[in-house]
C-alpha cells in the first residue's frame, strides 16, 4: 500500500495513473483558484475523500467557472460523516460575489461541472454565490458527451438558485441523473432543473428519484423544474419510485411560438411522497400515477385501475394515497 503526500489537490490528481481507480484523501483545507478549478481528466477514476476538510473557491464573475471540473469518473465522500450517506465536518463550497443573471452574462458559476460520471456518496456541498439564476451546485452537461450524476447521500444546498442543473443539449448523448439518497435543498430555485434548449429537437434526459432521496424547494421554486425553449419531450424520462419530492413539480415552455406537442409522456410516479404534483397545471401528460403518498387529491393524474383516497394515518403532511381500485382499507 503506497501513500504519497502532495501539496495540492491538483498535484494529487495529476499523479493518478489513467484507468486506475485511486483514492485521494484530503489532509488539510484548500482554496482552489482558476476558472476550471481542479480538473479530473477523461481517463482518470478518482475517489475524493474530503475527510472533514474544506475545499473552497471564490470567483471573479468574468466567465464560466467551477471549483471542480470532472471529465472522468469522480466519487465524492466525507469519511468524517457519522453515517456512510450523511455529511460530516468537511465542505466543498464555492461561489461568486456577483454572478449575475443569465439574461446579462449567460454563463454559469458552478461548484462542480460534470462532463463525465459523478458519484456523490456523502459530504456537504454548497454554492455560496450571491443572488443569481445561473449558479449551481452540480451542472450536469451533456453538451457533446454522455454524463451521469449519481447521488446516494450527502447534503447539497443552494440558497438562491438550483441545486442540480441538467443541461440537456444533445439528441445523441444521454443526460442521466439518479438520486437514491441524500438531501437536495434550494430556497429560491429547484432541487433539480431539467433544461432543454433550442427548437424542435428531441433531447435526451433521464431523471430517477427513489429510495431515501429528499428533494426540496422551500420558497419561490419547485423541487423539480422541467423547461424547454422549443425542444420537445419525446425522449425525456422522469421516474419517481420513492423518496420525497417536496415543493412541487413544474413544467415550463418558454417558446410557445413553436407548434409542437409538449406532452410529457415519459413521467411516472409509482411510490414515495410528493407534494404539488403539477404545481402550475402545465404537465400535459397521460395519467401517470400508480402509487405513492401526496399532499392533495391527485385523482386527475391517476392511471386506470388505481384510485386516490384520503389517508391520514401515515403522515400529516401527505394525507392522500394512490392504491389499486380493489384496495380495501
Amino acid at each position: 500500500d503506497k501513500t504519497t503526500k502532495y501539496e495540492t489537490l491538483a498535484d494529487a490528481v495529476a499523479a493518478v495513473t489513467d484507468n486506475t481507480p485511486t483514492t485521494i484523501v484530503m489532509i488539510a483545507n484548500e482554496e482552489v483558484g482558476g476558472k476550471t478549478g481542479v480538473v479530473i481528466p477523461k481517463n482518470k477514476e478518482i475517489t475524493l475523500d474530503i475527510a472533514g476538510n474544506n475545499i473552497t473557491g471564490n470567483f471573479d464573475n468574468k466567465g464560466a467557472c467551477a471549483l471542480i471540473t470532472n471529465n472522468g469518473k469522480l466519487t465524492i465522500k466525507d469519511s468524517s460523516s457519522a453515517t456512510e450517506d450523511g455529511y460530516g465536518t468537511g465542505k466543498i463550497c464555492s461561489g461568486a460575489a456577483d454572478p449575475g443573471m443569465w439574461q446579462e452574462k449567460n454563463y454559469a458559476t458552478n461548484v462542480i461541472l460534470n462532463n463525465g460520471t459523478l458519484n456523490i456518496v456523502s459530504g456537504y456541498l454548497e454554492n455560496t454565490s450571491a443572488p443569481s439564476n445561473i449558479s449551481y451546485v452540480v451542472d450536469n452537461s451533456s453538451n457533446g458527451v454522455d454524463t451521469a450524476l449519481n447521488i446516494s447521500g450527502g447534503k447539497l444546498v443552494n440558497t438562491y438558485c438550483d441545486v442540480v442543473r441538467m443541461f440537456c443539449n444533445s439528441t445523441t448523448k444521454q443526460n442521466n441523473v439518479t438520486i437514491t439518497g441524500g438531501e437536495l435543498t434550494s430556497n429560491n430555485g429547484a432541487a433539480v432543473w431539467m433544461q432543454l434548449t433550442s427548437n424542435n429537437y428531441q433531447k435526451l434526459a433521464n431523471l430517477s428519484v427513489s429510495d431515501n432521496a429528499k428533494l426540496e424547494s422551500t420558497a419561490g421554486g419547485h423541487a423539480i423544474d422541467i423547461s424547454t425553449w422549443g425542444d420537445t419531450f419525446e425522449k425525456v424520462v422522469v421516474s419517481i419510485t420513492g423518496g420525497e419530492v417536496k415543493g412541487g413539480i413544474d413544467m415550463l415552455r418558454y417558446n410557445n411560438s413553436v407548434a409542437k406537442d409538449y406532452a410529457l409522456t415519459g413521467i411516472s410516479i409509482s411510490g414515495g411522497k410528493t407534494s404539488l404534483v403539477d404545481a402550475t397545471n402545465t404537465i400535459a401528460a397521460s395519467k401517470f400515477i400508480t402509487a405513492g403518498y401526496f399532499n392533495e387529491d391527485v385523482t386527475e393524474y391517476v392511471a386506470d385501475g388505481y384510485k386516490c383516497i384520503p389517508d391520514t394515518t401515515w403522515s400529516p403532511d401527505y394525507n392522500y394515497i394512490v392504491v389499486p381500485c380493489d384496495y380495501v382499507a
